[in-house]
C-alpha cells in the first residue's frame, strides 16, 4: 500500500516540483504621495486598487510612477528603475514553513557623481501571505514628496 507522503512526492514531482520553486507572481506600484493641503485624498487611476493601503498615510495627493506585474524566479534578483533617482530590486527566497513568501526588497540610490557606487537605500524582507500586500515607505521624492512602494502577491 503506498502512504500519503509518497502520494504528495509523486503529485509534487507531476507538477513541476515543490511548490515554492515555482516562480512567485507579484505586482508592485511605485506612489509619489505628497500632502497638498487638500480636503480629500487623490488617487490616479493605477493608485485606485490600492488606494485601503495610502489611506492612513499622511499625504492626500498619489500619483502613480511605475505599476509592473512581475514573475519573480526563486533566488534570482528582479530589477526595475522607479524614478531617475531609485531603482529596485526584488528577489523571492522561497516559501516559509507558513506557505508565506520571503521577498528581499532592495531599493538603491543612484549615484550623483558620475563613477561613484550606487547607495543602498533601503533593504528589507517581506513575508506575503497568499494575496498578501506590503509596503516600503520613507523613500524621499522632490519637493517633501515621498516614494511608496506597494508589493502584493497574486
Amino acid at each position: 500500500m503506498v502512504g500519503a507522503p509518497a502520494i504528495l512526492l509523486a503529485l509534487l514531482l507531476l507538477t513541476g516540483g515543490a511548490p515554492d520553486k515555482q516562480p512567485l507572481p507579484v505586482r508592485y506600484w511605485a506612489i509619489e504621495a505628497s500632502a497638498t493641503g487638500a480636503e480629500a485624498p487623490s488617487f490616479d487611476a493605477d493608485a485606485k486598487p490600492i488606494r485601503t493601503l495610502l489611506e492612513d498615510l499622511r499625504f492626500d495627493n498619489f500619483i502613480t510612477l511605475k505599476h509592473k506585474a512581475e514573475s519573480l524566479a526563486l533566488h534570482q534578483e528582479t530589477k526595475a528603475a522607479l524614478t531617475d533617482r531609485y531603482t529596485m530590486g526584488l528577489r523571492y527566497g522561497g516559501l516559509d514553513a507558513t506557505g508565506r513568501a520571503r521577498v528581499v526588497v532592495t531599493v538603491m540610490l543612484v549615484p550623483e557623481q558620475s563613477g561613484d557606487p550606487p547607495r543602498k537605500a533601503v533593504e528589507t524582507t517581506l513575508l506575503l501571505g497568499p494575496r498578501g500586500t506590503a509596503r516600503v515607505c520613507g523613500l524621499r521624492s522632490k519637493d517633501k514628496a515621498e516614494i511608496i512602494i506597494v508589493l502584493a502577491r497574486q
